[in-house]
């Protein structure tokens, strides 16, 4: 009787040391919404080259992520601080996926950039004084003075978006050239004084 109470007692010890299996469903579930997020066809046609290498950026890490998701919820033993870590990653990394995917900008077209140029241009035509009174010329050149605040900022700002190239968003391009027009409104009116 003696030896099948130690061997019941070494049972019950083995059977202690069972744990039952861990719940991933909360993993799986993390991980099946980012591999929708992850697959879903995204159009960055027309978008910013730069927007678009950290939307694909993201879209790599996302997949790294179901990856490591995966691996957890094919280990049998992994404990349930190994899975809410996983969810954790997982959450983050379908996070910062949607933020890419808000972040794609579109580019500003060529013609665009173009027409700021020659807006941009437009902004240094000279004006000719010939013939007109000295009392206009003095009105046209304190207008003029007057309007070169505006117009150093609206020549940055084109500029400043130009430099951009492919990178140039559109509303950027069309924000300059709405500075570059109000400055080029101002030298008319001053060109009007004449």
């Amino acid at each position: 009787k003696a030896k099948v109470e130690a061997a019941q007692a070494k049972l019950e010890a083995a059977k202690n040391l069972l744990e039952a299996k861990s719940d991933n469903s909360g993993l799986r579930e993390a991980k099946n919404g980012l591999d929708t997020e992850r697959n879903k066809a995204v159009d960055t046609t027309g978008k910013t080259p730069e927007s678009v290498s950290a939307y694909n950026d993201a879209k790599q890490k996302a997949k790294e992520a179901s990856e490591a998701a995966q691996t957890v919820l094919d280990n049998q033993n992994a404990t349930a601080q190994d899975i809410q870590a996983e969810i954790t990653k997982v959450n983050k990394a379908k996070e910062k996926l949607a933020e890419a995917e808000a972040g794609l900008t579109t580019a500003a077209t060529a013609q665009a950039k173009q027409e700021l140029t020659t807006a941009k241009e437009g902004l240094d035509a000279p004006v000719s004084t010939d013939g007109m009174t000295p009392a206009s010329v003095e009105k046209y050149n304190a207008a003029k003075a007057e309007a070169q605040q505006a117009v150093t900022e609206a020549k940055e700002a084109a500029q400043n978006a130009l430099n951009k190239g492919e990178n140039a968003t559109e509303a950027e391009v069309a924000d300059a050239k709405a500075k570059v027009e109000a400055a080029q409104a101002k030298l008319e009116a001053a060109k009007n004084l004449l």
